[in-house]
């Protein structure tokens, strides 16, 4: 999707949430120590959980969203001064912008609800050989006419 925002070009690549590559931005609001330390916890807890993500503190907080919006990302965590006072985030959705305050600890509760990150995180490991194959959440069929590995998060059967 292109478009124009306060008089500039704005691409938003608007990938089905549970095939973009990059499921989360986690972004400091500005370069302070205390800010960017909660960040890179988020970031790391995330990824220790399945959770592909990007770290990114630079430029200004418009800017950070710009660049995740133009690669796909469908979440951006943002760590603010609020968070010093009482462990929240704010959780922008890419494709409405609506934000949402939410507690650190249940960041991932909160994006698995919303059934927009797979699920349960269980990683599926899936080789193939000129295969056909549908996935009913994208609702697509597929051919791949070469070997290929998919790692997978499967949303609700625990597989």
């Amino acid at each position: 999707h292109e478009g124009k925002k306060k008089g500039e070009d704005y691409r938003i690549l608007k990938f089905n949430p549970l095939i973009a590559p990059i499921k989360v931005g986690v972004l400091p609001l500005i370069s302070d120590e205390n800010l960017i330390k909660i960040a890179n916890d988020i970031d790391r807890n995330l990824r220790d959980v399945g959770i592909s993500t990007y770290y990114d503190d630079g430029g200004s907080i418009g800017r950070r969203y710009a660049r995740m919006d133009e690669v796909g990302t469908p979440f951006c965590i943002t760590v603010d001064h609020e968070t010093l006072k009482d462990n929240t985030v704010t959780i922008r959705d890419r494709d409405t912008t609506k934000q949402v305050r939410r507690k650190i600890d249940d960041i991932v509760e909160y994006l698995n609800i919303w059934g927009k990150i797979m699920g349960n995180l269980n990683k599926i490991t899936i080789y193939f050989e000129n295969a056909n194959f549908f996935i009913p959440k994208i609702g697509n069929i597929v051919k791949i006419n070469l070997l290929a590995r998919f790692v997978l998060y499967n949303e609700q059967r625990g597989i």
